[in-house]
C-alpha cells in the first residue's frame, strides 16, 4: 500500500457523559441543577430560627433561571436559618449555578455537617470540589452519595463523575470500574458502553475495548464507529488480524461506514490479502469519490488491474 494508505484513523467519538447528566457523562461535571425545584417541607415561619426557612420563593426564582436573585434571598434567610439544611443545599446549588464554587463548597460542607445524611448534598460537593480541583475530595463526596441514595440515576451520574475525575488522573482501571458498576446496576444505558470503551482503549485494553461495544451493540448503542476506533488501536499494534475483525464488525453495523472500508482495506493489505484489500478500496471510492486519498487509490488499482491482465497473457 502506498504512503498516503498508511495508518488508519480512529473516529473521535466524545464522551457522552452528558447523557448520563454527567456527557460525559463526553468529560463535564454535572451540578443537577434541575434538583433545586424539587419540593420541600411545609413552609413556616421565616421569623422563628428554629423553624424551616420559607424556600418556596427562592426556588421558583431558582426554577426561572434568575439565580442571582435566588443566591440575595437565600443569602438573607441564611442569616435567619443558620443549619437549615435545606436552604444550605439550595443555596449551595444556586452558588454552583452562578460559578462560585467556593462559597457552594462552604455552604455545602455545612449542610455535610448539621445533616450528614441528607440526599444530594454530598453530590453538590462534589461538584463543588471537583470544580475548585480538589479532585480526591470530590471523589469521597460522590462516594458519600452513592452510598446514601437509592436513586440509580443519581448514583449512576455520582459515579459518572467519579469516572470523569479518575480519568483526568489517568487512573484508567479505576475509571472504568465506575462505568462498569454503573452498568452492573442499571444495564440498559448504551452511551456508558461507549464510553468504557473509550476509557478501555487508553487503559491499553482492545479486547475489553471490544467487548464493551459488543455488550452495547446488543443494547442498541450506534457502534460502528467505535469499532472503527478498536480496530485502529488493534492496527497500531500491529495485530493486523483483530484489527481487520474489528473493521468488519465496523461494517456490519453501518454498511456504508467509507472509513471502516477504507481501514480494513488497510489492515488486509498488511495481512498479503491485496486482492481483498482492492475490492475495499474500490467500495471505498463509490462512497467517497472525491476523498483526499482518491487519486492514489485509483493509480494502484490501475496497476493492479494491468498486472492482474498481463499474468492473464
Amino acid at each position: 500500500m502506498t504512503r498516503g494508505l498508511e495508518r488508519p484513523a480512529g473516529l473521535d467519538r466524545e464522551r457522552s457523559r452528558g447523557s448520563l447528566s454527567v456527557g460525559a457523562f463526553v468529560g463535564t461535571l454535572m451540578l443537577l441543577l434541575a434538583y433545586t425545584v424539587l419540593p420541600v417541607a411545609a413552609v413556616q415561619d421565616r421569623a422563628q430560627p428554629t423553624s424551616p426557612a420559607d424556600l418556596g420563593p427562592a426556588r421558583e426564582l431558582a426554577r426561572l433561571q434568575k439565580y442571582e436573585e435566588a443566591e440575595l434571598l437565600l443569602s438573607e434567610l441564611e442569616n435567619v436559618h443558620p443549619d437549615d439544611p435545606s436552604l444550605l443545599l439550595l443555596r449551595g446549588e444556586v452558588l454552583l449555578a452562578i460559578n462560585n464554587p467556593k462559597k457552594a463548597a462552604d455552604v455545602l460542607a455545612h449542610a455535610a455537617e448539621v445533616a450528614p445524611q441528607k440526599l444530594r448534598v454530598h453530590f453538590g460537593l462534589g461538584a463543588a470540589l471537583a470544580a475548585l480541583d480538589d479532585r480526591a475530595g470530590a471523589v469521597a463526596a460522590f462516594g458519600t452519595e452513592i452510598e446514601l441514595n437509592p436513586d440509580p440515576e443519581i448514583r449512576a451520574k455520582a459515579r459518572a463523575n467519579r469516572s470523569v475525575l479518575y480519568e483526568r488522573d489517568q487512573r484508567w482501571s479505576d475509571s472504568a470500574a465506575e462505568m462498569e458498576a454503573i452498568l452492573a446496576e442499571t444495564p440498559d444505558r448504551p452511551e456508558v458502553f461507549g464510553d468504557l470503551a473509550q476509557i478501555y482503549l487508553k487503559a491499553e485494553r482492545p479486547d475489553d475495548a471490544l467487548r464493551a461495544v459488543e455488550r452495547g451493540a446488543e443494547r442498541g448503542l450506534l457502534a460502528a464507529p467505535l469499532f472503527v476506533n478498536v480496530g485502529a488501536h488493534y492496527f497500531n499494534k500491529k495485530a493486523f488480524d483483530l484489527a481487520a475483525t474489528a473493521f468488519r464488525r465496523a461494517l456490519e453495523a453501518e454498511p456504508d461506514l467509507a472509513q471502516a472500508e477504507l481501514d480494513l482495506a488497510r489492515a488486509l493489505d498488511r495481512l498479503e490479502r491485496k486482492d481483498e484489500a482492492n475490492s475495499h478500496l474500490r467500495r471505498y471510492l463509490d462512497l467517497r469519490p472525491n476523498a483526499p486519498e482518491a487519486s492514489e487509490i485509483r493509480k494502484r488499482l490501475a496497476g493492479s488491474t494491468k498486472a492482474t491482465t498481463a499474468k492473464s497473457k
